[in-house]
């Protein structure tokens, strides 16, 4: 098990929910070295409660926010040779969270972590409808070991709301800034990016979190439609570069 680990919480006004995400990380049965919330101009007591909890904060500015710039911002700031992104409003799913995520590191071509979000109680009932059309349509993946880079992942590939990434992949190759902002997919290309380079991503449900904005279902259609235009953006980029032709290892 690696020894250094930094969380990197990403904020903005989440007064309700901080604290909540700060305690269930502590309570984690892996303790990481450092949390280092990453803060977008809140004018709530979002830091201040932060604070509380002995979190690092990392103050970032409208005119500069970015998501990939937020979640490099976090890194630079961090000391941990593993990383882990998640949301001041996404709850780990259980004690075991963090262990869960950080034991696939163990094998050396693992180049990142992540789960994909469940909703709970705060979820619409636009966001409820979707999940399980969703789930319908695509399965539930317990465990999926992705070696190629292939477009046809499910429900996506990484994902930063609850994600783990190896510290010495990031430096030479961090989130793209530039990609970033069309609305975001600098997860799926920091996936896609190492697939390419022979790397794996694991998919486990086991590090998953508890998810949602309360979206109306005008609101959650804009956003998965920003985030599958990134997507597909995200997997042309460099596409084929490894020479292979795209296909999808999965286990369950």
């Amino acid at each position: 098990m690696h020894k250094n680990v930094s969380v990197i919480v990403r904020s903005k006004n989440e007064e309700t929910t901080v604290g909540l995400t700060l305690q269930l990380i502590r309570d984690q049965t892996v303790k990481p070295t450092e949390i280092i919330l990453v803060d977008n101009a809140s004018t709530d007591r979002t830091t201040a409660i932060a604070r509380r909890y002995g979190c690092k904060i990392v103050n970032i500015e409208d005119r500069e926010f970015n998501h990939a710039h937020s979640c490099n911002l976090g890194v630079q700031h961090s000391s941990g040779d593993l990383i882990v992104f998640t949301n001041a409003h996404a709850f780990p799913s259980s004690s075991s969270w963090l262990e869960n995520g950080l034991r696939h590191f163990a094998d050396s071509t693992v180049a990142g972590v992540y789960s994909m979000p469940t909703v709970d109680h705060r979820a619409s009932f636009s966001e409820r409808l979707v999940e399980i059309l969703k789930r319908a349509v695509f399965g539930q993946a317990t465990l999926r070991v992705l070696d190629r880079a292939s477009i046809f992942v499910g429900l996506g590939l990484m994902n930063t709301g609850s994600a783990i990434i190896r510290r010495d992949l990031w430096e030479k190759h961090p989130f793209d800034v530039e990609l970033s902002s069309h609305g975001g997919g600098e997860d799926s290309e920091w996936g896609f990016h190492f697939l390419r380079r022979g790397y794996r991503v694991i998919e486990d449900a086991a590090f998953g979190v508890y998810h949602c904005h309360g979206d109306s279902l005008g609101r959650y259609l804009s956003r998965s439609l920003s985030y599958y235009y990134t997507y597909l953006l995200a997997y042309s980029k460099n596409s084929g570069s490894n020479g292979h032709t795209p296909t999808l290892s999965s286990r369950r």
